[in-house]
């Protein structure tokens, strides 16, 4: 069990952008939505998407690279 959610989710994705994964897919949250509106508007992710249903959805956040291909994420 996680204890913090928030820094779980923090470090999935900067654990993901690390090894250039393109997404990342999570357990659902209402919380863990609008922390990824907030990254999405602050530029640190690309989009973001709930899928499924009841206790089986997920929310998959497409990463965002640099240019160079840097992960925007970093330094967490």
């Amino acid at each position: 069990m996680v204890n913090d959610p928030v820094g779980d989710f923090i470090n999935r994705l900067k654990n993901a952008g690390a090894i250039k994964k393109a997404s990342v897919s999570l357990p659902f949250s209402n919380f863990k939505l609008a922390i990824a509106e907030k990254l999405k508007d602050a530029g640190f992710v690309a989009d973001f998407e709930k899928k499924g249903k009841k206790v089986k959805k997920t929310l998959d956040v497409t990463l965002l690279y640099s240019a160079q291909g840097e992960h925007k994420i970093k330094g967490v």
